[in-house]
């Protein structure tokens, strides 16, 4: 039986990175700043609470396609959290915050 091959820049399987994720300073200053818990989900709520008054914004200046994307952000960053917070490994986080494929639990 073949044995896949493994990045050493990233322990997610399928990822193509030829860096590690945190060589990307903002990728970095996440990882830092939220990977607790208690950090993330003061992050997650000031980000939500953002997203809301943007689509209060749009929504009052008529930009209804504006207000109509807003929801796939909030979407997006419900499944992250969750993710990160009860899915994966500690040393996959900077893969999540990072966005790159693979993006699933697949």
């Amino acid at each position: 039986m073949a044995q896949k091959k493994v990045n050493p820049c990233c322990p997610v399987a399928g990822c193509r990175v030829s860096r590690p994720h945190t060589d990307d300073p903002l990728i970095k200053a996440l990882v830092l700043r939220y990977t607790g818990p208690d950090k993330l989900l003061g992050w997650v709520q000031m980000s939500l609470g953002q997203i809301h008054d943007s689509i209060l914004d749009d929504f009052k200046s008529n930009r209804h396609f504006g207000w109509l994307t807003r929801l796939r952000q909030i979407e997006e960053l419900y499944f992250r959290t969750l993710y990160i917070l009860f899915l994966i490994p500690d040393d996959e986080v900077p893969h999540w915050l990072s966005g790159d494929p693979p993006n699933s639990l697949t």
